[in-house]
């Protein structure tokens, strides 16, 4: 019993020596960290360039990498993303042997508690300096004097966009970072992509394919002071699967739909009211796709100028409608020039309409239905004279008929100018359609 009573008593000993011991390595590891991170940084100032010789340049590298483009505003021509940027240069004060620290080869720091290049982007839509970080975003220390800063930020820049092929476009967006004081003489700024910067993203955007980035370095004038920048370019191309849809394919049926209005027979009474609706609702498209634009006036979009050619003819269309209705209405007493009926024969001659034909009326034809009115009851001279008149005119329009030549009439007239008009409006459709979707594709 005492044998095991000594074994529980050891047991617990070395536990507790392990824990002492472990304690004691945090408590040296602590001491250590916090004796490092005072004697670095004793008489460090942020506003001073962290260099022994002042004819030094400091060399800041820049990587990006993007996380997600969030939104391409056509309206506001304003690009939003999600990225962040690894920025790192060499500060020849901070420096240490980690032997001498218990092993301790970085610690961080607070941004405003070194020196970081003043770093912007631009060209930024909102009213804010654009400047880079802020006081509680951390800057890792290295053992060997790098410093390496990763501000993390959603950019909302302008993006000029082209409008004229929309929406089979491609947009070229860019923004920059650049010194916003610091002469090249003392900060010269390198950039470069990330390798990843695709595989890096976290969702691809719904409406935007990202094809290529681009990165240049280049040096602008302010105040007199050459400054370095560097900016980076995307390249992308629109989904164009959902517009098809809902924009280009309605367009394409109402266009089709307008050419029908002189298909359907002036009998049926909807001519007018089918013209009218295909206007209006050409007028709701073009409505729908201006208001997806920015107004400007340095670029005009090819299917706005299509949407204008598709209003002009369905506005026309009405216009010759209501010529079509009066020339079916007009009344025979009105009389039909004669180039007007040749046109309307040479028409039907060739079988492309037919026209009214009226039955002609033998003789026989002629006593039967004047037995059964009540000129049977007339037997003046004068009555008779138009009884032998009727006769000579049935078998006139007899002969006629034999010869194959039609009466024309206004109804007539009024089918050969749909026929002409039907020919007219598919010709110039189709060819507007081609020429329009040929440019905004290709």
């Amino acid at each position: 019993m005492s044998k095991m009573s000594s074994a529980v008593v050891g047991m617990f000993m070395c536990i507790i020596s392990s824990h002492a011991f472990a304690q004691g390595d945090i408590f040296a590891n602590n001491s250590a960290f916090y004796k490092l991170k005072s004697e670095v940084m004793k008489g460090y100032s942020p506003n001073i360039r962290p260099v022994r010789n002042i004819s030094t340049v400091t060399n800041v590298s820049v990587t990006f990498k993007l996380s997600a483009i969030s939104e391409i505003s056509m309206t506001r021509q304003m690009m939003s993303q999600a990225l962040y940027l690894s920025v790192s240069w060499t500060d020849e004060f901070i420096n240490w042997n980690p032997g001498d620290y218990g092993g301790a080869t970085d610690f961080l720091v607070r941004q405003k508690d070194v020196w970081v290049p003043d770093l912007a982007f631009g060209p930024q839509v909102s009213s804010t300096s654009g400047k880079l970080g802020n006081d509680d975003l951390h800057v890792r220390l290295w053992h060997n004097g790098t410093m390496i800063w990763s501000p993390h930020m959603v950019v909302e820049s302008f993006c000029a966009v082209s409008i004229v092929k929309y929406p089979f476009d491609e947009q070229s967006c860019n923004w920059y970072l650049y010194m916003m004081s610091s002469d090249k003489r003392h900060v010269q700024l390198t950039g470069q992509m990330s390798s990843n910067v695709f595989q890096a993203l976290i969702a691809e955007n719904v409406e935007w394919e990202l094809v290529t980035i681009t990165d240049n370095l280049f040096d602008y004038q302010n105040d007199g002071l050459r400054l370095s920048a560097v900016s980076f370019t995307y390249l992308l191309r629109r989904r164009p699967g959902f517009l098809i849809l809902t924009v280009i394919s309605p367009t394409v049926m109402l266009s089709l739909l307008s050419i029908l209005v002189f298909a359907l027979p002036v009998e049926s009474g909807e001519k007018m009211s089918l013209g009218v609706t295909l206007m209006l609702a050409f007028v709701f498209q073009l409505s729908f796709v201006t208001s997806v634009l920015p107004p400007s006036s340095l670029q005009t979009s090819i299917l706005v100028v299509y949407l204008l050619v598709l209003c002009s003819c369905s506005s026309t269309s009405v216009l010759l409608t209501v010529a079509v209705l009066s020339l079916h209405h007009r009344p025979d007493s009105v009389p039909l020039s004669p180039s007007a009926a040749g046109f309307v024969r040479l028409l039907h001659s060739c079988g492309r309409i037919r026209l009214t034909i009226e039955k002609p009326q033998t003789p026989e034809t002629s006593r039967r239905i004047l037995s059964n009115t009540s000129l049977a009851h007339l037997g003046t001279e004068q009555n008779a004279r138009q009884i032998n008149q009727l006769h000579g005119n049935g078998g006139s329009r007899s002969r006629s008929s034999g010869r194959g030549i039609a009466n024309v009439t206004w109804p007539d007239v009024a089918v050969a100018c749909d026929y002409v008009f039907f020919r007219l409006f598919l010709f110039v459709i189709c060819l507007a359609s081609i020429i329009c979707f040929s440019l905004m594709v290709f």
